[in-house]
């Protein structure tokens, strides 16, 4: 019985350390310990995988330094040195260096077993979060670009909470017409109340067709700014994945009045220039005919001259003139 009792026991102990490693296999996470008193450290094969060494190897003491790059060496070893004399956890990412020179970003969590107040040793686990690392980068990255972009082209951006009818926005991007006390938050029936009476049944239907046919919209209202003034806006506006918790509807809206002004004030001119060049036509076309008509007299008489004219020298200036007044 007792030996039935031990081999399943053992049985046990293999499930369970088969589990534990797909479990770490699956999550990238590593354990390892170290004997305080013997100086003898135990990884992993998940920690081997992770430093890229041998699936026997664990590491001397004397070669703990190798694996940690130079800049996070005195973080480290401060760390290890309060979790072994004063019994502090902790969690620290830093630059590891793998048994190949590459360099890695890892995170380290461990803490202390102490016996009788001292420790004994020392165990945790350690995580590849290289990947991880270099996500929330290129985020930040492209958190950044878009910022500027929005600061750039001078963007508000905003989002609807289908649900709730809420419409909240960031402080650095506020909508044309919020002002400095009305916090981040509205009621979205309470911002048709600063749309144009005249705008704001077409732009309630196109916020209906976005909610229920998922089609984005462009649209271009009139929306009263802090001073009073209507200012000329431009929509855009879409719903949000639905694989979201709550769907939102998500707008980005830009003032366009300098857009509208500037058009406006082009078509003015273009008309006022059609307007002249008529003018101008029409002046041209009844001066000829003013001249013209006095004009066909004096060829008249010319030809005249011309024929009955005996003295050459009169009869050549009568020639010369019909010339100059048929050219």
């Amino acid at each position: 019985e007792d030996v039935t009792a031990q081999r399943k026991a053992q049985a046990e102990r293999r499930r369970y350390e088969a589990l534990n490693e797909q479990v770490s296999q699956l999550s990238g996470i590593g354990g390892w310990e170290f004997d305080v008193q013997t100086q003898e450290t135990v990884w992993s094969p998940q920690v081997r995988k992770i430093f890229e060494v041998g699936e026997t190897y664990n590491p001397p003491l004397e070669d703990h330094p190798k694996f940690v790059a130079p800049e996070f060496s005195e973080a480290a070893a401060q760390l290890r040195r309060r979790a072994v004399v004063e019994g502090l956890p902790a969690e620290f990412e830093f630059q590891a260096l793998t048994a190949t020179g590459r360099r890695i970003w890892v995170r380290h969590i461990f803490q202390a077993e102490r016996v009788n107040g001292r420790a004994t040793r020392l165990f945790g686990t350690t995580q590849d979060v290289t990947a991880e690392r270099e996500a929330r980068a290129e985020l930040e990255l492209l958190h950044t670009r878009l910022k500027v972009a929005i600061e750039a082209a001078e963007l508000r951006v905003w989002e609807i909470d289908v649900e709730t009818g809420v419409m909240q926005w960031d402080s650095h991007s506020p909508p044309t017409f919020a002002v400095p006390d009305m916090g981040q938050t509205l009621r979205a029936t309470s911002g048709f109340d600063f749309i144009h009476p005249e705008d704001r049944h077409a732009f309630g239907q196109q916020a209906s067709e976005v909610v229920l046919s998922d089609v984005p919209s462009v649209s271009r209202v009139r929306a009263r700014a802090p001073d009073g003034a209507f200012r000329h806006v431009e929509i855009r506006m879409c719903l949000s994945s639905r694989h979201a918790d709550r769907r939102k509807i998500v707008g980005v809206s830009r003032d366009v009045t300098r857009d509208v002004t500037l058009n406006e004030e082009l078509v003015r001119k273009q008309r006022e220039a059609e307007e002249s060049s008529l003018a101008k036509s029409q002046f041209v076309a009844r001066m000829s005919h003013e001249i013209r008509t006095p004009m066909s007299g004096v060829i008249g008489m010319l030809e005249v001259l011309q024929r009955t004219e005996v003295d050459p020298t009169k009869r050549a200036h009568a020639v010369t003139a019909l010339k100059s007044a048929r050219d």
